[in-house]
């Protein structure tokens, strides 16, 4: 087994993270619900989310080699804590490889998953309760349940507004799709909805909002590429679209300079995948590091380039005319 002091070190994907309450653990009679949780540098955020999932029959850490005291802190609500190779820096997986590996481990007939920046309400779980305990075998397979968003411990109804997820599901009904990021439940059966809410305290700074953006867009380019699917054909129009889609559509503008800034940072996101894409196709030589622009793109750069040369000899005379009086 190898020291929590070195993160780096190779652990197999089975590796458990013995606790002394693991180590004089015995066997445990199935559990109702198991209650899952990934983790990979969460020590500022994962207390509060461990602490709603206490009325869990089971809950599963399973950590990608963090380097924080993540590790430490699950240990002390649970002897249930794995280290998977499967997520993390320079790991092979992403988060569809990790939650069916955690997946693997639980012995409840239903399943929870939950993120470290999450915290199930008390209604919520006890509406989680009840649904278990009413279930018969077969439909309905899976539930999913409505997110209230929280950045930078602001509340946010537009820019991120709420969403339904679907995190309850039987075991023997649901698997992950494959991929990296922005992950899928497959459910075999219906999914059906509960009325109880999932908080979401989503990055607590810009520049936590920034590098998890940049972690992000590095697996969605991996995961376009690998399928041969460009995010977009032009990635100008990619970045207005989302632009406007978060600030106006979904009225954005209606927090003010917040919606404004999320709304350009979600603008970004599109960009930095559209560009991370095209930096592995060039180096995959799939394409040629540069390319003359089309006939149309000319066009249209000339004339915003005359266009802009008229506005900046206007401005001059302007402000020529104004000194002289």
């Amino acid at each position: 087994m190898p020291s929590l002091s070195d993160p780096e070190a190779p652990v197999s994907d089975t590796s458990l993270v013995e606790s002394p309450a693991s180590a004089s653990r015995s066997p445990v009679a199935r559990a109702r619900i198991s209650a899952i949780v990934l983790t990979f540098n969460e020590a500022k955020r994962l207390a509060p989310c461990l602490e709603s999932l206490l009325w869990a029959d089971e809950v599963i850490v399973v950590d990608g080699f963090s380097t924080d005291d993540t590790v430490e802190i699950a240990r002390g609500y649970t002897s249930l804590v794995y280290r998977s190779n499967l997520l993390g820096p320079g790991k092979p997986g992403g988060f569809s490889d990790q939650r069916n590996f955690a997946m693997a481990k639980a012995t409840s007939d239903w399943i929870l998953f939950i993120d470290a920046d999450e915290r199930v309400t008390p209604e919520l779980a006890g509406e989680i309760r009840s649904v278990v305990t009413r279930s018969q075998s077969g439909d309905p397979a899976g539930f999913r349940m409505r997110r209230r968003e929280y950045l930078f411990g602001v509340p946010t109804h537009y820019t991120h507004g709420p969403s339904w997820q679907t995190r309850l599901v039987r075991r023997d009904a649901g698997q992950w799709n494959g991929r990296a990021v922005h992950e899928g439940l497959h459910i075999e059966g219906t999914v059906a909805d509960l009325n109880g809410i999932l908080l979401h305290f989503s990055k607590d700074s810009i520049a936590h909002y920034v590098e998890t953006m940049n972690r992000y867009t590095s697996l969605e380019a991996a995961e376009s590429f690998k399928r041969n699917q460009m995010p977009a054909r032009s990635p100008i129009g990619a970045i207005i679209q989302s632009f406007f889609h978060r600030y106006i559509y979904l009225q954005s503008y209606r927090e003010g300079v917040f919606g404004l800034l999320m709304s350009l940072m979600f603008a970004c996101y599109t960009y930095l995948t559209w560009a991370k894409h095209w930096e592995l196709a060039k180096n995959a030589g799939v394409i040629p590091g540069q390319t003359m622009p089309g006939r149309h793109t000319r066009v249209i750069a000339n004339a915003m380039r005359r266009a802009w040369q008229a506005f900046g000899m206007f401005k001059r005379r302007i402000s020529g005319g104004m000194k002289r009086e």
